[in-house]
C-alpha cells in the first residue's frame, strides 16, 4: 500500500506517529510488506544499536504497529465509514488464459455503486506474506461506478468448503469510485462445465475516508 493510501486511510498524523515508531523499532525496513509504514528520518538520525536489538525492536514495532492499526483506528473507520455486506457472483471462462469473464453484485450493490461489469484473472504482481495468491481485477460497467476498477487478491486454501476450490479474498486497491475500498471474506468456485465455472465472493465492504 502507498503512503498516500495509508495516510488516506488513516489520517496523517496516525501514520507521523507510526513512522517514528518504524523507526525506533525497525529503521532498517526489514518489515515492509503489506501496509507498510516507512521508518521516520528524523527520528532515525543518531540511533545505533546492535543487529540482535534492531531485529527485537522491529518484532516490538511489528505488534505496535497491528495493535494502533487494529484497535485504535477500526472502531473510528467502522462509525464514519459505509459498511455492510456484500456478495459477488463471478461467471468464469477457463477456454484461455487469463481466465476471464463476468460479474454480477446480488446484494450489496447499493453501497459498492455497481451492480455488474468484466474481470481478469491472473497470478498475482504484489507480495503476498506466504502461499499461493491470485489477482482478480474486477472493472465496473453498470451503476455509478461505471469506468472504476478494483483488484482483489484471492488466497486458496486446503480446507475443506462447498466448492472444487475455496479460499479467503480481500480488496488490493481500487481506482475512481474504488479508491478508499476495503473489505473480504470467503469465496468458493463450482464448475458449471468443462471451461467454465461459477465463483461465488461473500463478505464485508466499506468505504474509509
Amino acid at each position: 500500500m502507498n503512503e498516500d493510501k495509508l495516510k488516506n486511510s488513516y489520517g496523517a498524523p496516525k501514520c507521523e506517529k507510526l513512522a517514528r515508531l518504524k523507526a525506533k523499532y525497525d529503521p532498517d525496513n526489514v518489515f515492509r510488506l503489506d501496509q507498510n509504514i516507512k521508518p521516520s528520518m528524523t527520528a532515525f538520525a543518531g540511533r545505533e544499536g546492535s543487529p540482535m536489538a534492531r531485529i527485537v525492536r522491529a518484532l516490538a514495532a511489528i505488534l505496535a504497529t497491528a495493535s494502533f492499526l487494529l484497535i485504535g483506528s477500526a472502531p473510528t473507520a467502522a462509525a464514519t465509514s459505509p459498511f455492510g455486506p456484500v456478495t459477488i457472483v463471478t461467471s468464469i471462462d477457463f477456454s484461455t488464459f487469463p481466465f476471464h469473464g463476468t460479474f454480477q453484485v446480488v446484494d450489496g450493490a447499493s453501497l459498492l455503486g455497481c451492480t455488474g461489469g468484466t474481470f481478469v484473472d491472473h497470478p498475482t504482481s504484489f507480495p503476498v506474506p506466504s502461499g499461493s495468491a491470485i489477482q482478480k481485477d474486477l472493472s465496473c460497467t453498470d451503476g455509478s461506478a461505471a469506468g472504476s476498477s478494483f483488484t482483489v487478491i484471492f488466497r486458496p486454501t486446503p480446507a475443506p468448503g462447498p466448492g472444487l476450490a475455496n479460499g479467503q479474498w480481500q480488496v488490493f486497491m481500487g481506482t475512481g469510485a474504488f479508491a478508499n475500498l476495503q473489505g473480504g471474506g470467503d469465496f468458493s468456485v463450482v464448475p458449471t462445465g468443462p471451461t467454465t465455472g461459477l465463483e461465488t465472493l461473500t463478505g464485508t465492504i466499506q468505504f474509509v475516508p
